[in-house]
């Protein structure tokens, strides 16, 4: 754990295996860092104590890389592994139960304090699920290309979809209508890896595969910054 504004480490946590995946959440009373590793485990800290909470364990006798966290106020903490999202409840570290109905899950974000999740598959569909009654409430095809990274604005009015070609579309939340297309001229960035949504989606970051992070404008669809 790192202080950004003055570089200092504050803290060292480890976890068996590589890292691959983090996220930090405000929770109802405390805030909690969540780590997935390599190995299939899926380890939470509090914050900034760095004391230990739950070790979560996945069922089956092969353990899967977590690729994906990601938890809501709520307690709700979504994680993927060998393309399946499962749901945990943070405050008890019980397993609750996996999304079914898709088996190619790539990325997610969960939104609406952890009341809602949005999901991107291999199969091209973006999905917006309701985790307080399963079934999906939305799905579309929004890329046309594998999806590789989603992200919800903190007004939870829109969500950012990137993938395969370096193309980045935001869709309205409720319908998953999009409303603008974010594509440099000629391509040439890769795929994108991650986003991160700012405002009301005015602004929005990309990390893509050619190594470097651009901001954009998210009402002209215009690059602005490029770093890297």
């Amino acid at each position: 754990m790192v202080d950004i504004v003055s570089g200092e480490v504050l803290a060292t946590l480890k976890e068996q295996g590589p890292i691959t995946a983090v996220a930090l959440t405000q929770l109802e009373r405390s805030t909690v860092l969540i780590a997935g590793s390599g190995c299939g485990g899926i380890k939470v800290w509090d914050f900034p104590s760095g004391e230990s909470l739950h070790c979560l364990a996945q069922g089956g006798k092969e353990k899967c890389a977590v690729t994906s966290v990601s938890a809501g106020s709520n307690g709700r903490l979504v994680t993927v592994s060998n393309k399946m999202a499962s749901i945990w409840d943070l405050n008890s570290g019980h397993h609750l139960y996996n999304l079914t109905d898709c088996t190619d899950v790539t990325c997610l974000h969960v939104a609406d304090e952890g009341r809602l999740l949005v999901t991107g598959s291999e199969d091209h569909r973006v999905r917006v699920w309701d985790l307080e009654t399963p079934p999906i409430s939305q799905t579309t095809k929004v890329l046309g290309k594998n999806v590789g990274a989603v992200s919800v604005s903190p007004c939870g009015g829109y969500c950012a979809v990137g993938g395969e070609g370096g193309t980045v579309v935001v869709c309205e939340l409720d319908t998953l209508q999009p409303v603008q297309r974010l594509e440099e001229e000629g391509g040439g960035s890769g795929s994108i890896n991650h986003i991160v949504v700012l405002r009301d989606a005015r602004t929005v970051v990309t990390a893509a595969e050619d190594g470097l992070l651009r901001m954009w404008d998210g009402e002209e669809g215009k690059c602005i910054q490029v770093f890297g």
